[in-house]
């Protein structure tokens, strides 16, 4: 019918078809939209030609992942859309259920396990539910990270399933990267957590349970550092992908990291200044103690001669 029909192929930039260092990145995007401008001489002519100022446009090829959005929509029509990203709804939501898991984890749960630990044996009369926690402070700390653990799991599961969905790499910056970290380190630590070693008595404790409760405690806490960088930079990443986070967010969830970090590293530093004044005082009384032995042996030394000599004189003046 008198056409002339051009094609031409083009890769997918998430297969890595891409140049860092470009400002025109080759390829089409599967998730957000990707514009085309095209030119043509004038009709009829089948000589290269200006193609003057009616023989030009563009076209707007949609999220090709999102089949009702896979359409071809004139430039104007298109450049509200083109503003946003347009990936599946379903997507969206698995981010969604993501985030809300994360957070429960290392929110939620990985805090008030931490918090459990560190405030058991405060010395504290107006600490609320202290005998609770005196009693079942293990039991506490012990199902809530094993929650915590169960959140991480399905989290990590979710992100890794809708990566795939989304076909783009996996681990390729460093949020996931971090999730990744965390997913290994806290598998280990709950693992950690039922092989402890035991004590040798209530009053002794054995090197290696004294090195595993260290290992423990600063893997804890800084597991619990990695868990709340991960919330911030996932909804950063929420917020820039979806322009659905409100700053109140940001607030409460700034709020809650502060009143955590003041439980949790006010009553470390707390407990940490009784362990050290602690040790000074056994040292003062082992000191104390052994000066008095000595200063118990010279008296009675002393005494000792002054009774020889009361003797001696006794019998010099009989004499």
């Amino acid at each position: 019918n008198a056409q002339t029909i051009m094609e031409f192929t083009t890769a997918f930039n998430t297969f890595g078809v891409t140049e860092e260092d470009d400002e025109y990145r080759v390829g089409i995007s599967l998730k957000s939209p990707t514009n085309f401008i095209y030119a043509h001489g004038n009709e009829g002519n089948v000589e290269l030609d200006y193609h003057g100022g009616n023989n030009k446009g563009s076209r707007t090829l949609e999220n090709l992942i999102n089949p009702e959005a896979a359409s071809m929509e004139d430039d104007g029509e298109a450049s509200a859309s083109a503003m946003k990203s347009t990936t599946l709804k379903s997507t969206k939501n698995a981010w969604m259920a993501h985030g809300i898991l994360a957070f429960l984890a290392w929110g939620v749960c990985a805090p008030l396990a931490i918090s459990a630990a560190v405030l058991r044996d405060l010395d504290w009369n107006k600490l609320p539910f202290k005998e609770f926690l005196a009693k079942f402070w293990l039991h506490a700390h012990a199902g809530l990270n094993s929650l915590n653990y169960i959140f991480t799991v399905v989290a990590f599961a979710v992100a890794v399933k809708n990566t795939s969905r989304e076909m783009d790499d996996h681990f390729d910056h460093t949020h996931p990267r971090m999730g990744l970290s965390i997913f290994i380190l806290v598998s280990f630590q709950v693992l950690g957590g039922f092989l402890r070693p035991n004590h040798l008595s209530k009053e002794a404790k054995s090197t290696l349970r004294k090195t595993w409760e260290s290992v423990h405690h600063l893997l804890g806490v800084a597991l619990f550092c990695m868990g709340v960088y991960q919330l911030y930079s996932g909804l950063s990443m929420y917020r820039e992908r979806y322009s659905g986070v409100n700053t109140v967010f940001y607030i409460v969830l700034g709020a809650l990291v502060f009143l955590w970090a003041c439980i949790i590293l006010g009553g470390s530093l707390y407990k940490l200044i009784l362990y050290i004044r602690g040790g000074q005082k056994e040292k003062l009384t082992d000191i104390t103690e052994k000066h008095g032995n000595e200063d118990g042996e010279n008296d009675l030394n002393f005494k000792e001669e002054e009774v020889v000599e009361n003797v001696d004189t006794d019998e010099n003046e009989v004499i």
